[in-house]
């Protein structure tokens, strides 16, 4: 697909490229004006169809709709010919998208804006739904301060300001509200682009975004984590009966997936004697001194790395070197910090397989003309973020293995157990 990410360097190092960025197509906002300086939106980075192109190539006439908090879930998702592809703006809490996909924001839209929906939580707090001590226990939710955050519910939502400004939309667009929000919208979706009222199949894809950003601030056996999902239940369960309404469940198939998982904190973990650990000073210590060591073998002449560890092939052929050979004393170097239990380089990516379970992992996420050079591997269980929070990435299967659920009318319950991709989906 050429996603390696959600940015990375172009490999002559003058910039960095957003994964959804396109100069040519400039977001269009509700009060007319266009976004500037290269904050343009598009699926031209995109190298690959989707599941909407494979449905139009099927089938002509289908429809294709997509939409997410985030422009790059709904952007991916839509894939390179959809119908309409929408997006939360988190300076003015309105959805939005590109000139890509419209000349101008379409009429309903603007509409749906009008009724200032994330205005409704401003001045509310969030406070969870009420659970039991014994609902907690179950999911392994730590319902106290553990110590690392300054306090737990209620949150508020944006800044001490008297109005609502970029502050405030921002935070909403990181609470269940947002899921709500979104569920809204998809309803209006369903009935602008008369979604499953033929007999040709459309479809529509909906990123719930928000547990994302709960999952990084929080970690997954939050009270917060958890209340998003009992959240997200009912915004899907309105958005089921809105279906059946207007659709007939019979009529209509359900995929319900997550593009990652999350490391619970490490603090979590050794709370419950659990391995864990997060990055330390003396972690980042042992990479920048590596650096350094690099430096002083190949010489203070040049500057080696364009960005991270994106090498300079510039400065590796004016020294008459082989990229393989600074490759593997860099990686070898890294190696020696500890938590790196591996360092994957372009050569070995792009050489002959091993059968390495997790060389295949980095393997299917390397792209040439877009990847680093110096892959990281951790150690499994630790965290290579600091502060207070989580994130994903490794290859483990705590960020690996997501759900694939099904509905899919006519058929019972049942239970496929073997290792599937995501894409599998279409099928």
């Amino acid at each position: 697909s050429g996603i390696i990410g959600n940015q990375w360097y172009e490999k002559d190092g003058t910039k960095q490229t957003y994964c959804v960025g396109d100069d040519r197509s400039p977001v269009l906002f509700s009060d007319g004006s266009q976004s500037k300086g290269g904050e343009g939106r598009s699926p031209r980075n995109l190298l690959v169809t989707a599941l909407g192109d494979w449905m139009k190539d099927s089938n002509p006439r289908s429809r294709v709709v997509s939409a997410s908090r985030k422009d790059r879930a709904a952007v991916l998702m839509g894939g390179k010919e959809p119908d309409g592809v929408f997006w939360y703006d988190p300076s003015s809490g309105d959805f939005v998208t590109s000139a890509f996909y419209e000349d101008e924001l379409p009429g309903w839209l603007l509409k749906f804006n009008q009724r200032n929906i994330p205005e409704e939580s401003f001045g509310e707090l969030w406070n969870p739904l009420p659970f039991t001590i014994k609902a907690l226990q179950a999911k392994q939710v730590l319902a106290k301060d553990f110590g690392w955050f300054a306090s737990g519910f209620p949150h508020a939502i944006g800044s001490s300001s008297p109005v609502p400004n970029s502050a405030f939309y921002n935070s909403f667009g990181g609470t269940p509200f947002m899921d709500d929000y979104l569920g809204e919208l998809a309803e209006l979706l369903i009935e602008v682009y008369e979604l499953g009222r033929d007999e040709h199949p459309d479809y529509l894809g909906l990123s719930f975004s928000v547990l994302d950003s709960v999952g990084h601030s929080y970690g997954p056996h939050s009270p917060e984590s958890l209340d998003t999902v009992l959240r997200l239940d009912r915004t899907i369960g309105r958005l089921f009966d809105r279906v059946d309404r207007t659709i007939g469940l019979e009529h209509v198939a359900f995929a319900l997936t997550a593009d990652h998982g999350a490391m619970d904190l490490p603090e979590y973990r050794r709370i419950r004697n659990q391995e864990g650990l997060r990055i330390s000073a003396e972690d980042i210590s042992c990479v920048q001194q590596q650096g350094e060591a690099f430096v002083k073998h190949f010489g203070a002449d040049e500057d080696w790395f364009l960005h991270g560890f994106y090498l300079d092939y510039s400065d590796i052929g004016r020294q008459n070197l082989k990229r393989e050979q600074v490759e593997r004393w860099a990686a070898d170097a890294l190696a020696r910090c500890r938590h790196i239990r591996r360092v994957w380089t372009r050569t070995e990516l792009e050489g002959p397989p091993t059968g390495d379970r997790f060389e295949k992992l980095y393997r299917d996420s390397y792209y040439p003309d877009r990847s680093p050079d110096l892959l990281i591997q951790h150690e499994e269980y630790f965290l290579p973020a600091s502060g207070t929070g989580t994130t994903h990435g490794s290859p483990y299967d705590y960020d690996a293995h997501v759900p694939m659920v099904f509905l899919i009318p006519g058929t019972g319950p049942s239970r496929v157990d073997k290792r599937v991709a995501t894409a599998d989906i279409a099928p």
